[in-house]
């Protein structure tokens, strides 16, 4: 798991407590974007506040690094937030994917930038504390390393309308990964869900769809100390 995706680098391959109810806003396109959710789960009582952030590559003389870049950020009360998120991202903050890798997909516009998911980081007194995962898996479940089947929804930002579609697979410690694209995505905010399937014990089915959010998924929370010992496993699955 990564600090963005738990199985997948989900939009990386191509260009990172349970609560009792979740209502997520429909995203329109020419508007701000508001996520709420509520928890009723006590382990939350130290947070204070939440951000959200995306990872950039920022260019330097040695070199490039990797910064995170800040969306939004609300107050966390009476087990409740509302991330504001706004209709227009500067295009310094967004960037081109790098689809090199994968031939196989049809990209209706190639030009089209975008920023990595977004970390829904818990705050408390200024500090880090953890992160908030929209999934169909308990907490238990989600941190369990050897969990491969799981539905998890992601945002992101394009800066233009753009379809990606079609299929490609990798090989990965002996076991092969099929990733099925299937997304049209508008200008502005949009969801990506990822489903990760086992079809038997050395092939793994990952489909890809936008703007769909399953009636099964629930925010979690993920304390850093639970999450710190699964995050680069995750991520090295999928994107080396």
């Amino acid at each position: 798991m990564n600090d963005f995706s738990k199985y997948t680098g989900t939009f990386l391959l191509i260009f990172s407590l349970v609560f009792g109810a979740c209502r997520t806003e429909p995203i329109e396109q020419n508007s701000d974007t508001i996520i709420s959710a509520f928890n009723n789960d006590p382990e939350t009582y130290m947070i204070d506040s939440v951000i959200g952030t995306s990872m950039m590559k920022l260019n330097t003389s040695n070199g490039y690094v990797i910064v995170d870049s800040g969306m939004g950020n609300c107050i966390f009360k009476n087990n409740h937030f509302n991330l504001k998120l706004p209709a227009h991202i500067n295009i310094q903050r967004l960037q081109h994917p790098d689809l090199s890798t994968q031939s196989e997909l049809y990209v209706s516009d190639s030009l089209f930038r975008t920023c990595s998911p977004l970390n829904f980081i818990a705050l408390s007194n200024g500090k880090s504390c953890g992160r908030f995962v929209l999934t169909n898996l308990s907490k238990e479940l989600y941190c369990d390393t050897k969990t491969l089947d799981y539905t998890e929804i992601f945002y992101l930002y394009v800066d233009r309308p753009v379809e990606i579609r079609g299929n490609y697979s990798q090989q990965k410690n002996n076991i092969e990964y099929s990733h099925n694209y299937n997304l049209i995505f508008r200008k502005g905010w949009n969801t990506l869900c990822c489903s990760s399937k086992a079809l038997n014990h050395n092939s793994i089915e990952i489909i890809y769809k936008s703007n769909e959010i399953p009636n099964d998924v629930n925010w979690i929370y993920i304390e850093n100390s639970s999450s710190s010992s699964v995050l680069s496993h995750k991520l090295d699955t999928h994107l080396k």
